[in-house]
């Protein structure tokens, strides 16, 4: 998993990005359940590119708001407080 500076957002390109939140997804399935597993994977669908520099292979279009929009699935669904946490630090710096 990609571990970030606190507080900074990572730019991740649509493919880097789905690799790395499904292979999130699949460490944690039997805890995230089938429900929050298809909302994540819907919105990994309808991600949205703008300018920037994906950290991983460097592609210089990266997913939008893509990542925020899965946090907040993430923080209104009913997985444990532990996952939560786990995803917003790897995923959002916090």
């Amino acid at each position: 998993m990609i571990n970030q500076i606190q507080g900074s957002r990572i730019q991740l390109c649509s493919r880097c990005i789905h690799t790395e939140i499904t292979g999130w997804l699949d460490d944690n399935w039997t805890t995230i359940g089938e429900e929050i597993k298809k909302l994540i994977l819907q919105e990994l669908r309808l991600i949205k590119l703008k300018s920037g520099q994906c950290i991983v292979c460097k592609n210089s279009l990266v997913a939008d708001d893509t990542i925020e929009k899965i946090n907040q699935i993430i923080n209104n669904s009913k997985i444990t407080e532990q996952l939560k946490k786990e995803f917003s630090h790897f995923f959002c710096g916090d």
